[in-house]
């Protein structure tokens, strides 16, 4: 009977060393990829405390040299330099609380996106009301010569409507 035991314990441990087994292998490539991600978590997170704290100059550091940024309901802005200027126009104007919630990153190669939603508060410098806003954002990225990431192109645009015009009275 004891011997009948120790088989089946000596089965039981075997089966269970075999279900272990070797931890799988990641490849030279998904090592690649989530060093990538990790890289552009890491900028989101710079973006949004630059942002934050109000410094132009630190998120135009953020995009490459010929960068296109496409606020709602204005002209597209080209070149870090007018990127830097217009965020500094804004901040003249407001102090900015973003949050951002990326929904999906995709890296091919030396491109990423970059998908998500955002909540910003804009109070007025002037003792105005805050202005809320909440909408979705894309940024399109590229990988640099040192493997760092920087946005490329940036647009978004809120979730709040435009509201309807007023109907004129008679």
């Amino acid at each position: 009977m004891r011997s009948h035991l120790k088989i089946i314990a000596l089965v039981s441990l075997g089966i269970a060393l075999a279900a272990c087994g070797p931890a799988p292998q990641v490849t030279e490539t998904e090592a690649i990829v989530e060093a990538d991600l990790d890289a552009i978590d890491s900028l989101r997170d710079e973006f949004l405390t630059a942002h934050n704290a109000n410094e132009a100059s630190r998120l135009a550091a953020l995009y490459t040299d010929g960068a296109v940024l496409m606020p709602p309901n204005e002209e597209s802005v080209t070149g870090k330099q007018g990127v830097e200027s217009w965020y500094q126009a804004n901040f003249d104007q407001f102090t900015a609380e973003l949050t951002l919630s990326s929904e999906e990153v995709e890296v091919a190669g030396d491109w990423a996106f970059d998908r998500g939603t955002y909540t910003i508060t804009l109070t007025p410098k002037d003792d105005g009301e805050p202005i809320e806003d909440n909408g979705k954002y894309i940024v399109i990225l590229q990988k640099q010569p040192d493997n760092s990431w920087k946005i490329t192109h940036a647009i978004w645009n809120s979730n709040i409507p435009i509201p309807a015009p007023e109907a004129e009275s008679d």
